[in-house]
């Protein structure tokens, strides 16, 4: 393999030094010269015989004189080398030791490096101008490779490139992400790429660019999850790299407060009916917040806004915003706050589909007559009134069926299936029941009167459809006359479940909630398993139950969807719930627990791809944040079915299709993780990636001194041999001696 190394492979630290002791090489080619002068001859007989003998060596003795001569004039030019500081371009050191130049930037892009204090460059500012002059300064011999860090940044197929002007102009080009920090990710690729050069190049830098603030560590100090993580990634890294650094581009008055979430505390929002969202706000500084405004909007109108109190410093805080959404459809709901130095996570938005109402589906196995109630009567009432008993006002639209009619009935248009005192499901129910729950259906199971216990375990439990938390056992009866009166009570337990929770602030407002004056006379014990994967709402209590208390209501999720069991029935047959005041607001409560919560396809993280059936928009040009727009094109699945699929989402706000009125908008929201910017001293962030303090380069210099230690650039990307010269010339002035010694003994 040919190498061809540039001209000006070197210099001198003072070339006036080496250019005085090049002259000095002269001195002994002028003691030779001298020796050589002419003499007078003199005829002697005695001198023939040794004249004869010069003649003979005279080859040896002429070898020995320009050996000498050579050693003492490389002798003097290698002291004077050594003493003027020769420097050898990295590039042609590393050729001479059989590999190139590797430089591997982290580049920290995240939204937290865009934090700018007035009439200061942010800390993504700063990284631009560092890493183009980096990039300027490369010799043309080095490779470089620049990896994002924002979280889906590093990209696959990216390699060192000796492109340096068309990295440059990437660089230049560049903007900071919406998305979090992700450096374990980008450490991981850039240990890849390591690898791929270990046996074929001789350096190997790393250099990371980054505000060291609490987000980037994403764990690492607690030493648990992500933390882990990303010490294994910076060992990894450690391990394949000759250097590694890490230039800090933070400030301690890094600050910030930022909206971490917003979520309706019901699964589904219904037209014309009040609804409450959860909003979280994050004070990630190191000082009290008071009385910060907090201002929601529902398609841009205000509908809500709150003074936040006082949040200390690095809390959250809860807020529950009622919001009424006049119309089924699509919103779009906006909390935000106040402008600050950080703006891209001061709002936080959200899609909501509204719907007209919750419809629910009553299958009756013991309809009754004029004399006698069905087994859903109650059930049918309860859903047909308001939280407070009213007629109007409730979300759901209860619809009661026969047993036999449920073969025939289509599942998929209700939100919740209830199964009371039916039979025996048949093999095609029990299947059409498994398909409905694991697209996302709730199904409720009240046993009763006609309720077979083994027949139902065999058609839905895990010798069938795989669809009951727990097993149906035996009856459980309170036969005893004077037992009679009272029945087996529940047990709340401190009311700690989500489904309780109101029940309990009830409880101890020093209301009557009544659970524990509802009386069961009857119950099928439930086969709950061991393993946790089934969770106990609500359990009974009284000797009959024993001391644990048998499980009166559990559930379990199943696919998509969710699975809800009762111990007793849903009619007055077995006890006496369905009458009481506590029926229905529990029944609510259990639904909104129980509804599992559809994909929220329509909001968006950062970096997540819009992923939509193609029939509820059209492909082509959509608009998107800061004036851009993006290309959604349509792909064909491998179940054929089609839909609308676009790149990464690189920026935070409102998507929509260019073309078409009623499309919907996708909302897409910042890295939550990524709020808390405060900055890490250097030591910390060391302690908690693994690194040595040492590694951690801070300053206005800092890529001075990485190149000053590493050599990525400028005058420093030349490496002085002055030291090793001195001791090769003394070298070489000890073989002179030896040789000048061992030539003047002639033989």
């Amino acid at each position: 393999m040919l190498v061809m190394m540039p001209i000006l492979a070197f210099g001198f630290l003072t070339p006036w030094l080496f250019a005085a002791g090049a002259a000095a090489t002269s001195i002994p080619i002028i003691i030779h010269l001298l020796n050589k002068r002419k003499f007078r001859v003199i005829v002697w007989a005695a001198m023939d015989f040794l004249l004869a003998a010069q003649r003979r060596n005279a080859r040896k003795l002429k070898f020995r004189r320009w050996l000498l001569l050579a050693v003492r004039c490389l002798a003097l030019l290698i002291l004077a080398a050594g003493v003027a500081q020769l420097l050898l371009s990295n590039a042609v050191v590393g050729g001479m030791l059989g590999g190139q130049r590797t430089i591997i930037v982290v580049w920290d892009d995240s939204y937290s490096m865009a934090w700018q204090k007035p009439g200061t460059p942010s800390a993504f500012d700063r990284s631009k101008r560092l890493l183009g002059d980096l990039l300027a300064g490369l010799p043309a011999g080095d490779t470089a490779m620049v990896i994002h860090a924002s979280r889906g940044g590093p990209v696959a197929g990216n390699k060192p490139s000796p492109d340096h002007v068309t990295l440059k102009a990437a660089v230049d080009a560049a903007q900071a992400s919406d998305a979090g920090t992700d450096l374990a990710g980008a450490l991981d690729q850039a240990a890849e790429t390591l690898k791929d050069l270990e046996n074929t190049t001789s350096s190997r830098q790393v250099v990371v660019l980054t505000d060291l603030s609490r987000s980037s560590l994403a764990g690492a100090q607690k030493g648990e999850g992500s933390g882990e993580r990303l010490k294994k990634s910076v060992a990894a890294v450690q391990k394949l790299a000759t250097a590694l650094r890490v230039i800090d581009l933070g400030s301690d008055e890094q600050a910030n407060m930022g909206v971490a979430e917003i979520r309706a505390q019901r699964p589904v929002v219904v037209a014309g009916t009040p609804t409450e969202f959860r909003i979280t706000v994050v004070n990630a500084t190191d000082h009290p917040q008071i009385d910060t405004q907090l201002t929601v909007s529902l398609d841009g109108v205000i509908v809500h806004t709150e003074k936040l109190g006082k949040i200390e410093p690095g809390n959250s805080h809860n807020v529950l915003a009622s919001v009424t959404a006049p119309t089924a459809g699509l919103h779009l709901l906006e909390a935000k706050l106040p402008a600050d130095l950080l703006p891209t996570d001061d709002a936080r938005r959200l899609m909501i589909d509204v719907q007209r109402e919750v419809p629910v589906l009553l299958v009756d196995g013991s309809p009754g007559d004029n004399r006698t109630l069905g087994s859903t009567t109650y059930l049918a009432v309860a859903y047909s009134l308001s939280a407070e008993g009213k007629t109007g006002g409730t979300i759901f639209s209860p619809k009661t069926i026969t047993e036999l009619e449920l073969d025939k009935t289509p599942l998929p248009g209700y939100a919740a299936v209830v199964l009371s005192d039916v039979g025996s499901p048949t093999k095609r129910v029990a299947e059409d029941l498994k398909k409905y729950v694991e697209e996302g259906g709730l199904l409720i199971i009240f046993p009763g009167g006609r309720t077979n216990a083994a027949m139902m375990d065999e058609a839905l439990g895990d010798g069938g459809a795989k669809l009951l938390p727990a097993t149906f056992g035996q009856l459980i009866k309170v036969e005893h006359p004077e037992q009679v009166g009272e029945g087996v009570t529940f047990n709340p337990e401190g009311f700690t479940h989500p489904v309780l929770q109101k029940f309990g602030e009830a409880y101890q407002a020093g209301l009557q909630v009544g659970f524990t004056n509802v009386q069961t006379q009857q119950y099928l014990k439930l086969g709950v398993p061991k393993d946790g994967s089934v969770e106990t709402i609500l359990r009974y209590t009284s000797k009959q139950a024993g001391a644990a208390g048998d499980a009166a209501v559990v559930t379990r999720p199943a696919g998509k969807g969710r699975v809800v069991q009762f111990a007793s029935s849903a009619d007055a047959t077995w006890n006496t719930f369905g009458p009481k005041p506590s029926f229905l607001p529990f029944l609510h409560e259990l639904m909104y627990y129980a509804l599992p919560r559809q994909p929220d396809v329509l909001t968006l993280g950062v970096g997540e791809k819009i992923n939509l059936p193609a029939d509820v928009a059209s492909p082509g040009a959509w608009t998107a944040p800061r004036k851009e727009r993006i290309s959604v094109t349509t792909t064909i699945e491998k179940d054929g079915r089609a839909r609308l699929t676009s790149g990464a989402l690189t920026a935070a706000g409102v998507y929509s299709p260019a073309a078409g009125s009623g499309a919907p908008v996708i909302a897409v929201n910042p890295d939550a993780d990524e709020i808390d910017i405060r900055h890490v001293k250097g030591a910390a962030f060391a302690a908690a990636t693994g690194l040595e303090a040492r590694d951690i380069v801070v300053g206005n210099s800092e890529l001075k001194m990485v190149n000053s230690e590493s050599g990525t650039s400028g005058a420093n990307t030349d490496t002085s041999i002055g030291r090793w010269l001195i001791l090769a010339a003394l070298g070489f002035f000890l073989v002179e001696t030896v040789l000048a010694r061992v030539f003047s003994v002639y033989r």
